[in-house]
């Protein structure tokens, strides 16, 4: 173990949002993802998002799908088939002004490495609803503080806590003004630094 070391990605944008921008922020949940149902399980997000349909507060909240993949028209029928109101795919896109618009991301990935999709939404202010499928999150989120972690496969719970962030503007701004600051953990100088710390001590063991 002590020969193993573990070094998170960098952000990927170089601008985290303003926190003055969260006022700006719309009545959006997004799926950022590659529609591959085998490892991202979209199906769940949208029958989750028709139980939360059928509470009647999403009217004016918005889901938004963005990225392509194989079973991408599976969920464009799906979709059809739930009769699911205020949802668009919207194609292959550059993720990042749908970050800084969107105030919810939500993902139930089976498994992910990193789950760079979580931090970059967290540099927009864009608080994750995730399952915590993989020990990585953990990195990632800290449950409560820059986003919510559910029991995996728990659709109750998720719908639960999903709604109380839609409605919860207090909370939900505190979160997504948490997530512009967590951030600095995955700045690209502070992960630089440890892999130069890493190469230093490879180059002499006493370090």
């Amino acid at each position: 173990d002590n020969k193993v070391v573990g070094i998170g990605n960098c952000c990927t944008f170089k601008d985290r949002l303003p926190a003055d921008d969260l006022d700006l922020k719309e009545k959006t949940v997004l799926i950022v993802a590659n529609m591959n149902e085998h490892a991202k399980r979209i199906s769940a997000l949208l029958h989750i998002w028709k139980e939360v349909s059928q509470t009647g507060i999403n009217g004016d909240w918005k889901l938004k799908l963005i990225g392509t993949g194989p079973d991408l028209d599976y969920y464009r029928r799906l979709a059809r088939r739930l009769k699911l109101k205020n949802c668009s795919f919207e194609g292959k896109q550059d993720p990042q002004p749908y970050y800084r618009k969107s105030s919810i991301l939500i993902m139930a990935s089976a498994f992910e490495g990193f789950g760079m999709v979580i931090l970059e939404a967290q540099q927009m202010g864009c608080v994750p609803v995730v399952y915590e499928s993989y020990r990585s999150v953990h990195d990632l989120i800290t449950d409560g503080r820059d986003g919510l972690l559910i029991p995996d496969k728990n659709r109750n719970e998720y719908i639960k806590r999903l709604i109380g962030l839609m409605k919860d503007d207090d909370t939900r701004n505190r979160m997504a003004l948490n997530c512009i600051n967590m951030e600095n953990r995955f700045a690209p100088e502070v992960i630089y630094s440890r892999w130069k710390s890493l190469f230093d001590s490879l180059h002499n063991p006493n370090l």
